[in-house]
């Protein structure tokens, strides 16, 4: 019997004690970086600096892959795995212009974008209206989003983001054929769209029970701590801030004195014959 060997392709034979040699594994990533600058930063480094035109610069292969885009997936061999789009701020204005009159579940099919980041972005608009930043942060954070902003691709219309896990069936009304003399009341009705009655509903909102209120307001009052902040003067970045505790359940002792390390130390017992260290001044 024959073995017939392909000779088509190359065989290529390498060590691979060499190829995890650290010191060829250093050399080649000192070459790949490139030089530092007096800050530590490989600023040659051709990826150093993010692009600025909405498209990524990620690592690119010598060889083309195919079905490969190295502005949106960021493997060079797994094509599946890509980068999100970000939401453009005029497009965040119309989706919070619709929120005031559309259901999250109808903007998303209007802009097709998912419905976790239509919740998302409504929701994120509101705490951004009473979000204060700190005065020393302010600088530091603009530059930051913008630079990030710039970085990542923009939606448009023509990418649209899974919308399978939205239930249309739920944004439209629910229609039920009935006879005319055929009761049907809000029982009815709660039991059609699987919800407790109103009655119920109303009934636990207006029950005010005494105990558990309460029990609740002592366990806030448990919780409360006397605290006393220190006057910040002006150039100190930090407040001192004092809790007051009970003596004896709170703090431990760390570290050794000078006196607990010495070898010549003086050494007595006490009342119950236990060797003990005497102090110094003993």
């Amino acid at each position: 019997m024959k073995r017939n060997l392909s000779t088509t392709t190359r065989l290529l034979r390498f060590n691979r004690r060499a190829t995890m040699d650290k010191a060829n594994l250093t050399k080649e990533m000192k070459q790949w970086l490139g030089p530092k600058n007096i800050l530590g930063d490989y600023v040659k480094n051709p990826y150093f600096y993010p692009n600025q035109n909405n498209k990524p610069n990620y690592i690119q292969t010598q060889k083309k892959i195919y079905g490969r885009d190295s502005t949106i997936n960021p493997f060079p061999l797994n094509q599946y795995t890509k980068t999100n789009y970000i939401i453009s701020e005029d497009l965040k204005d119309k989706i919070l212009e619709d929120a005031t009159n559309l259901h999250p579940q109808e903007i998303a099919h209007k802009y097709g974008i998912n419905l976790q980041r239509i919740e998302a972005i409504i929701k994120l608009k509101s705490i951004e209206k009473d979000f204060k930043v700190k005065d020393e942060l302010v600088e530091d954070l603009k530059r930051f989003s913008t630079v990030m902003k710039n970085y990542f691709p923009l939606f448009n219309h023509q990418t649209v983001d899974n919308l399978t896990e939205i239930p249309t069936k739920r944004i439209n009304d629910r229609f039920l054929t009935i006879e005319e003399n055929e009761p049907f009341g809000p029982v009815d009705a709660a039991k059609i769209l699987k919800l407790e009655p109103a009655e119920t509903t109303l009934k636990s909102l207006t029950e005010f029970n005494l105990e558990d209120h309460q029990k609740k307001q002592q366990a806030l009052e448990d919780k409360k701590v006397s605290v006393v902040y220190g006057k910040k003067r002006e150039g100190e970045k930090s407040v001192f801030r004092f809790t007051q505790k009970d003596v004896g359940t709170f703090g431990h002792r760390y570290g050794a004195s000078r006196r607990d390390r010495k070898k010549d130390r003086a050494i007595g017992f006490d009342s119950l014959g236990k060797m003990i260290y005497l102090h110094p001044n003993n």
